[in-house]
Formats: structure tokens, sequence, C-alpha cells
């Protein structure tokens, strides 16, 4: 690891465990410490002021779903004041980032530790952004040390449930735990398509939905945490003749997006944005603006297309970026591009 040296990691990953019972209570049979004596609640301070609330977008839990190669981590390394990639896969080297490898639970706590350390002592760090990269990665590598730290081999070997609820209640401690560190947290996670009967009038019809790539314990944790979840796709233009990379952020039968709106926002995000930071990020301000000026603020500038295409070869993690240009809707047939949702034009009132 890369932010001190292992031991400290080890000492600082108890440290960010910080429970408050000192253990969890586990195997200690009365609810006590071991010794048969209740374990001591810790002094709390009731607030007497109100929280503030942070409407930026790098202030937001964000999940960010798409294929493989479609540019999600280019533009995570684009956010502006940085970002820190928890890399717990490799495909990081066509961008200049801040990466940790994280091979472990325990790497990932320790990361944590010193994240949380730095917040604690006022540290001027380079970023402000943590990226998991990818959500389900970090699932297994947690799921690995929890069945590690109990002898077992899979959760079912604990009776009732209790392997998945311990693998599901470590993951969840962790992810609240640095999502409430004041980081803004981006998740990026690869997509599967899931076949599931819908009820139309009085028949069940079959759809299929592209959702996050997540075990069932992390898509109860994850999607509900997220205030962004993105879909980015790529979609033919008629009119260009081209194949063009998108970012939805309104979900359809077809695939997961969705958006958790701050308090008083009359404008909302469009439907379908050009796959650039920077146009998400004009597109914000324009919401965070409505609930400044009680709604008076115009719609978002659309957005140039080129916004996306500037970009070139720097997609990232696509060596067939150039191609684009050049298939056609056919040859893309193994791969059905998503179903648009229903449009919102830019600047329409939330309803």
């Amino acid at each position: 690891m890369a932010l001190e040296d292992h031991h400290n990691a080890a000492h600082w990953a108890d440290d960010f465990a910080d429970e408050a019972n000192q253990k969890d209570e586990e195997d200690m049979g009365n609810n006590g410490n071991g010794n048969g004596q209740r374990a001591q609640a810790p002094t709390m301070v009731l607030p007497t002021q109100t929280t503030k609330i942070s409407t930026t977008l790098n202030s937001r839990i964000q999940l960010w779903l798409g294929g493989p190669k479609i540019g999600k981590t280019v533009q995570a390394s684009r956010i502006p004041g940085g970002a820190l990639f928890l890399a717990f896969e490799p495909g990081h080297d066509h961008v200049e980032c801040f990466k940790l490898a994280i091979g472990s639970w325990m790497e990932m706590l320790g990361a944590c530790a010193q994240l949380a350390k730095a917040q604690k002592t006022g540290a001027d760090l380079p970023y402000h952004t943590v990226v998991i990269d990818t959500a389900s990665e970090a699932f297994e590598r947690c799921r690995e040390h929890v069945l590690n730290e109990n002898g077992i081999q899979h959760e079912t070997d604990l009776s009732y449930g209790k392997g998945s609820a311990l693998v599901r209640d470590e993951f969840r401690r962790v992810i609240t735990k640095l999502c409430n560190l004041g980081f803004g947290v981006v998740m990026i996670a690869h997509v599967d398509t899931f076949t599931k009967k819908v009820k139309r009038g009085k028949e069940y019809v079959e759809h299929q939905q592209d959702r996050a790539r997540l075990s069932k314990s992390a898509s109860e944790i994850i999607p509900p945490m997220a205030d962004l979840i993105l879909f980015f796709a790529k979609e033919w233009n008629d009119q260009a003749q081209k194949w063009e990379r998108v970012i939805y952020t309104q979900g359809s039968d077809a695939f997961q997006a969705g958006v958790r709106y701050p308090p008083n926002w009359t404008v909302g995000l469009p439907a379908r944005l050009p796959m650039s930071y920077k146009a998400l990020a004009e597109a914000w301000e324009v919401g965070e603006a409505s609930a400044r000026n009680g709604g008076s603020k115009p719609a978002p500038k659309q957005a140039r297309q080129d916004d996306a295409q500037d970009d070139g070869m720097e997609w990232g993690d696509d060596d067939s970026a150039q191609d684009d240009q050049q298939q056609a809707p056919q040859q893309e047939a193994q791969q059905p591009k998503p179903k648009a949702p229903r449009q919102r034009k830019a600047g329409t009132k939330l309803k």
C-alpha cells in the first residue's frame, strides 16, 4: 500500500472500525464485554445547530453503470478537484489518476482509515472524490474477508442465513462510513441484463433491463444509497450516421438510472446528456441555481455534442473508439442499444 506502511494500516483499520461496543459483541453470550459486564455506551454530544445542506455534484454519492470500455473510468478521472481510485481490478493505465490498488478487504479498511485520518486532521489532499472501481469486486473482497475471519468456505456454512448477514453487514458498515467522511463517492459497476415479468393490463409480459452487476446483498445496499444512478451507453444517431456516447439520468424499462434531487429544485437534469463530466456538471449547476433563485434560472444550455467527441481516443477504456464512426447499427446487434426513456426537455419543471 502507498498510504504509510502496512503496520500502521492495520492499526488505522481498527480505528476506522470504531465500533461503539469495543467489538460487535459476537460470541459474548450475554450482550456484554466478555467478562459478564454490559458494554459501556460512548458519551454522545447532542447537536445544538442544524446541519448545512450540501448540493454540489462532487458531494453526491453516485453509481455509474455501463458496459466495459464505454468510458466510465475516463470520465471519473476528470472529476474536478481530483479523484482517488480504489482500484479493485486492473485497467487504469489509459488514464492519469491517483490510484491505490486494493487486493484485500484489509487494504480497503486501511485506505479508508487513512482517509478518515486526513479528514480529522484537515490534511490537504489532492483529491476530493473517492472512486470505487468496481463495486462488485469490492463486495467480493469483503465476502472473502468475512468468510476467512469465520473459518468457512461459503455463507451457507453458517446456519439461518448468518453467513450472508455477516457479509452484508460488514460491507454496509464500511461503505456507509466511507460515504460519511465528507468525500464525494463514485461507485462504478458493469451491467447485466435481467429478465422479469411485468403486469401489463391483465397479462404478464417479459422484458429485459440492464442493471448493475451486483450481488443480491450489494444491490440492497448500493443503489438505494446513491443520489445519482447514471447509465453510460452508445446510441445510433440516424442524422449524423454514427454512434454517440451518452449518459442517461432517467431509467426506463430497458435500463436502470435515476436521480434523487436536493430539496427546492425546480429544474431537473435532462434525461440524456453527452458523455462528458463537464456537461453533467453544467446541467447540475442549473438545478442548483433553480433552488437558489426559486426556479427563475433558464434551462441548461444544450451541451455541445462535441464536448463528448473532443476526447477522441481518450474515451479511455475503449481501444476501438474510432470505429464508432463507421459501424452500422446492424453490426451492434449483439449489444442492443438502450431504449431511450421518454424525453423531458431540458429545463422543464420537475413533477
